[in-house]
């Protein structure tokens, strides 16, 4: 999709607070609007791993409506989703 990817040392700069140069997004893109990321075949380690956790009735793999002790991370997107309507 032609994004601009950040240069060596952009995430070092923006821990540290300091001036970074953002490219802007190319104009006219005319390419596929969709990423497909669907799985690779049954062969792939990555999806049988995968299958055996989702299949193994030990697991109780279910979120709770709330949680005890969120990160602050989904405390505040949280928020942000709440006050946008999502």
């Amino acid at each position: 999709m032609v994004i601009p990817l950040p240069g060596p040392g952009y995430w070092s700069k923006i821990k540290h607070d300091k001036p970074v140069e953002r490219d802007e997004l190319p104009s006219g893109y005319k390419g596929k609007k969709e990423v497909d990321l669907s799985f690779k075949s049954e062969d792939d380690p990555f999806v049988r791993k995968h299958n055996e956790i989702l299949n193994d009735k030990r697991l109780d793999l279910r979120v709770p409506k709330t949680l005890s002790n969120p990160d602050p991370l989904i405390s505040a997107a949280e928020l942000s989703m709440k006050k946008t309507g999502r």
